[in-house]
């Protein structure tokens, strides 16, 4: 699986972790969340504009730039004011099922999938996964509050089911020009 994911433990502190759910609690909307085609979804689902959050971003998107550049090389945009992240909220027995991220723009393709832990409860279950030529990957990199993975999108993923407890993260979906 020689670069299909990257990851940072622990890149943000409990204290940036609290500050990023505070922002996203005061500025999120309940919006139409459209999970993947006859693909179980059952995490609740907040949105919030990137322009609330960049400030906070600004440290990782300037590594997920550098690893893009050196061992993704894809043409990749960067994020608008407007663009809209996802904030799951994952509790007792919710899980998402298989998929990849796809863009229903005809016009663009989302390149990587950065997901960031942000829970503040802890939790059992709600393991990261990732699927390859039918091989299962636990993503033990994903488990603790803080944690960044970063993954091409076209690999198939999904969250296990919450055993107990709440797990929070953040998605956002680097998109760019189509694949040629």
């Amino acid at each position: 699986m020689k670069y299909s994911y990257w990851y940072w433990k622990n890149f943000f502190s409990k204290k940036e972790i609290n500050l990023l759910n505070n922002i996203i609690n005061l500025n999120s909307f309940k919006g139409v969340d459209v999970p993947a085609t006859n693909v179980k979804k059952t995490s609740e689902v907040k949105m919030i504009e990137y322009k609330y959050l960049k400030n906070h971003l600004e440290d990782l998107f300037k590594k997920i730039y550098v690893i893009n550049q050196s061992h993704f090389d894809y043409d990749i945009f960067n994020p608008a004011e407007e663009d809209l992240l996802l904030y799951n909220v994952y509790k007792d027995g919710k899980e998402y099922d298989w998929h990849i991220d796809e863009a229903s723009d005809p016009y663009i393709d989302i390149k990587l999938t950065v997901l960031i832990n942000l829970s503040n409860i802890d939790y059992s279950g709600g393991e990261f996964c990732l699927k390859k030529s039918n091989e299962l990957i636990l993503k033990n990199e994903f488990n603790e509050p803080g944690d960044v993975i970063l993954l091409k999108s076209y690999i198939m993923h999904k969250v296990k089911p919450i055993n107990k407890g709440e797990r929070n993260s953040l998605t956002y979906f680097i998109k760019g020009p189509n694949f040629k």
